[in-house]
């Protein structure tokens, strides 16, 4: 479900995404597969960013953010940071944006996804 949100995400389909994505988490909790969870969680955070409700984004990013952290996904985790990092740069907390950025282009180093890095970095650009 998590995945398919994405999809429908990317396509601009947003009530249908955000629904994919309420379900994805609920089905998460229940199991406890909570890399499913904080993913659905980042896609919300994605989805809240594009339509300028920063309150609605940061909330869920930063719930992704413990998760993954507490998983040692840190694939996952340096790609919530990065969102993190684009809604706060969206919302104008460039410092903030900069945290975010530099810990997303740490974690990608480690993990040696240099196309990621270079991702990150085209962002903090902008």
């Amino acid at each position: 479900m998590q995945l398919l949100g994405q999809t429908y995400a990317n396509s601009g389909q947003y009530q249908r995404a955000e629904a994919l994505y309420g379900q994805a988490i609920a089905f998460a909790e229940t199991s406890h597969y909570l890399q499913v969870q904080a993913k659905a969680l980042v896609g919300l955070g994605e989805l809240a960013r594009q339509q300028q409700d920063w309150a609605g984004a940061i909330a869920p990013l930063q719930t992704a953010l413990g998760l993954f952290e507490d998983l040692g996904a840190r694939s996952d985790l340096a790609e919530a940071h990065y969102q993190c990092g684009l809604t706060h740069q969206a919302q104008g907390a460039i410092e903030m944006a900069q945290t975010h950025f530099q810990r997303a282009i740490q974690l990608f180093t480690e993990i040696q996804a240099p196309r990621q890095v270079a991702k990150v970095e085209l962002a903090q650009q902008l």
